[in-house]
């Protein structure tokens, strides 16, 4: 359930009312001082008022699929109407679908008497997987580049060590394995003035 913070100022009919939850931003709203069950959403179905539209969701409608399909459906309809912002459109969804969610047989419903409704959400479904693999795809390429400097930086020390001090012991070759890259670029100056395999490890 989302949490609502509704908070009366002094001197105003108004409220002010915080919509979020567990994967949704607050989005602060003010709207008149009112009982929104007692308010009957298809009046409001139609407001040119994105925030009403979405609180629609909140007001009275009869318990049947038909009518809770059609306040959710119209409520979308707003939000595609009112909304340009796909990221935003998102988020509203998120609030619509917290509050008024459709079992399954109510889904077959709405996408019968909304195709098109249907069809933008899941558009705007496949938009946010497309972003999401595309985000991991240059994260795996980012950390790919550092794995290579940082296998490059510990192959090229390990080579220069065993060239200077000898055949590197399993010890040695285990603290190159695990070091960072800052690490590695220390030890490569170190291995420049130090005199033995001890000094080139050996803290400052």
């Amino acid at each position: 359930m989302i949490p609502i913070v509704i908070s009366l100022k002094r001197g105003t009919m108004e409220v002010e009312m915080a919509v979020g939850g567990d994967y949704v931003q607050p989005l602060p709203f003010r709207v008149p001082h009112c009982h929104l069950a007692m308010l009957d959403a298809l009046d409001h179905a139609h407001s040119p008022n994105i925030a009403v539209r979405i609180l629609t969701v909140m007001m009275g409608y009869p318990n049947t699929p038909e009518a809770r399909v059609r306040v959710f459906g119209q409520a979308w309809q707003g939000l595609l109407a009112l909304e340009p912002d796909p990221d935003q459109l998102f988020k509203y969804l998120g609030i619509i679908q917290t509050w008024l969610k459709l079992d399954a047989a109510e889904r077959q419903l709405y996408k019968r008497l909304y195709p098109q409704e249907k069809r933008r959400m899941n558009q705007l479904a496949e938009r946010l997987i497309r972003r999401g693999r595309q985000e991991g795809l240059r994260k795996g390429l980012q950390e790919g580049r550092q794995e290579g400097v940082l296998d490059g930086r510990q192959q090229t020390l390990a080579e220069q060590l065993a060239e200077r001090f000898g055949p590197l012991d399993e010890a040695v070759t285990r603290r190159l394995a695990s070091a960072s890259l800052d690490e590695l670029k220390h030890w490569s100056h170190r291995i420049l003035s130090a005199q033995t395999l001890d000094e080139v490890f050996r803290l400052q």
